[in-house]
């Protein structure tokens, strides 16, 4: 539902910050790679993936 996902990437934006969210969002719901999640932000690789490990933790505790 678009309503499940605006909830989830709003919760994640007010708990890991709205750049990890983002991360997030383009890369499971947009599909992209970390280079790609990078080119598309103008984050450097390093902090995109430092984003995607913050967040990822944060999903494992919030959806397990």
């Amino acid at each position: 539902h678009a309503d499940d996902y605006g909830l989830v990437v709003k919760h994640a934006e007010d708990e890991i910050g709205a750049r990890a969210a983002r991360v997030v969002e383009l890369r499971f719901f947009c599909g992209l790679g970390m280079e790609e999640i990078a080119a598309v932000t103008g984050s450097p690789l390093r902090t995109v993936e430092r984003d995607y490990k913050t967040a990822r933790l944060w999903l494992q505790d919030h959806l397990a």
